[in-house]
């Protein structure tokens, strides 16, 4: 394991400030947040606005707070809920810093995926900063568990997510897929996957003041024999995509670009968290102080002879997509498709199969 700053790495921001506002998917109440670009070294930080003082919370796994239904993060009484669907998408774009001022506990849920969030990333554009961005790279692979969820981190030249669930549902089923995290793939093959949850538990969640705020323009409802009347799907496979959304999402709480293939079979957001806690204790460690070089072009946020401020997303690629035995394998073929970290079976209790409401289906 190492850390590195390899000079053709540099740590970047937005190139402008932007905003987004609606209602949280949780909450259901009104709320805004700015992205304003920050200095280097940083780091992604959220900003309670609307409390008193202006509380800042560090979006590192430091300071999870929960991992019930979302990610929340926490400082002193200020809360910050629902971050995972805009941490995504940052990562992707390569963002190390970034001031994240919110008025409310939580992000608005805009479509429930991380597709607008790529749009407004893309429209304003990143600025190119001094300094190197940190990377951490695995060289070694390791297992993480965390109740049902299981995950493998392999060494990679780049940053790869693959996930597979499996849920006894007809609408669902055993799904599996695969992504190189950059721009391109993930804005085309992940973002746009929504969020989706069982219509069963609307009563109970309500109860405890959740999904006050979900729609059926921002959720995937699934009903006891398939999908809500007029739903339809923007993947046959969305349902793993969005868990792959939020892995990447809540991965980002690492505090570090990762070059790494992570495998997770059932992935939840405890689990997810649970990784990005073993991940976030490897930086501390005395050797990752060393430099590597080795790194991946899918981890650069943009081409790197293009090193002057502003950058914007050029065309997308041709979509390039295989499918094999219920795995989808998006951006580039993964070597080994039938790869997975674990196993699983339909009737299976877990994030990723029928599950109970305490281990979500989000």
């Amino acid at each position: 394991m190492s850390v590195s700053r390899p000079d053709h790495l540099p740590q970047c921001t937005l190139a402008g400030e932007m905003s987004a506002e609606g209602p949280g998917l949780h909450t259901g109440r009104p709320v805004r947040v700015t992205l304003r670009p920050a200095v280097p070294d940083r780091g992604l930080v959220f900003r309670r606005v609307d409390l008193e003082g202006e509380p800042e919370i560090a979006a590192t796994v430091d300071h999870v707070a929960g991992t019930f239904w979302e990610t929340v993060l926490g400082e002193g009484e200020a809360r910050v809920g629902m971050i995972e669907h805009l941490l995504a998408p940052l990562v992707a774009y390569g963002i190390d810093n970034l001031d994240i001022l919110l008025e409310g506990p939580e992000l608005p849920a805009l479509d429930g995926s991380g597709r607008e969030w790529c749009t407004r990333i893309a429209e304003t554009g990143i600025e190119v900063q001094d300094g190197n961005a940190r990377v951490l790279e695995v060289r070694e692979p390791f297992t993480v568990r965390a109740g049902d969820s299981l995950y493998t981190v392999a060494p990679h030249a780049g940053y790869r997510v693959t996930a597979s669930i499996d849920f006894d549902h007809p609408a669902i089923g055993r799904q599996s897929a695969t992504v190189d995290v950059e721009p391109e793939s993930f804005c085309r093959e992940v973002a746009p996957a929504r969020t989706f949850g069982l219509e069963s538990w609307k009563e109970m969640l309500h109860s405890r003041g959740l999904a006050l705020g979900a729609t059926y323009e921002n959720t995937i409802v699934a009903t006891e024999d398939g999908l809500a009347p007029g739903t339809e799907l923007r993947f046959r496979d969305e349902f793993v995509r969005h868990k792959i959304l939020d892995l990447i999402g809540d991965l980002a709480l690492v505090g570090s670009r990762l070059n790494a293939h992570v495998i997770a079979e059932r992935p939840s957001h405890r689990g997810n968290v649970a990784v990005a806690r073993r991940l976030r204790k490897l930086l501390a460690r005395p050797e990752a102080g060393q430099r590597h070089s080795r790194v991946h072009p899918a981890s650069l946020p943009v081409p790197p002879h293009r090193s002057r401020s502003r950058v914007r997303r050029g065309e997308a690629h041709p979509r390039t997509e295989e499918r094999h035995d219920q795995r989808t394998v998006l951006s580039r073929p993964l070597s080994g498709s039938s790869h997975h970290a674990g196993s699983s079976h339909r009737g299976s209790h877990g994030p990723g199969g029928r599950t109970s409401p305490d281990e979500r289906v989000r």
